[in-house]
């Protein structure tokens, strides 16, 4: 409907999941945060017990067209030469949250096995020495 809702489609076709939907500005961090969120999700629901395998496929869903999306627009977030833009929408530079980008392409990695978000990770991390 017209309500603010946490995901969306956009232009693109790429998912994204919103840490502010009221405004839909596409912020990094908040992005990344859920997908570790689903990530941890996607782990229990693995569980037959507790879980169907249609809802274990269905978070499974959401956590691949998460990371797709953040693969396809982590380079828009880059700056180079300084810190990184803290959500698209505003394209505001934050140096707090700088080192948590980081820090996140790494997790990224860990999580995906795909060693591009540790390529991405070292970039944010030399674009502020």
């Amino acid at each position: 409907g017209t309500n603010p809702w946490v995901s969306w489609i956009d232009g693109r076709r790429y998912l994204w999941i919103e840490e502010y939907p009221q405004q839909l500005d596409q912020t990094f961090n908040g992005f990344v945060f859920a997908i570790i969120g689903l990530h941890d999700y996607s782990q229990m629901t693995k569980d037959p017990a507790l879980y169907t395998p249609a809802r274990n496929a269905d978070v499974l869903a959401l956590l691949r067209g998460g990371i797709t999306t953040i693969r396809a627009y982590t380079p828009t977030f880059r700056n180079p030469g300084t810190v990184s833009d803290y959500c698209l929408a505003h394209h505001y530079r934050n140096p707090t949250y700088h080192p948590v980008h980081i820090w996140q392409l790494r997790y990224l990695t860990l999580i995906t096995g795909d060693p591009w978000f540790s390529r991405m990770a070292d970039a944010f991390a030399a674009d502020v020495r």
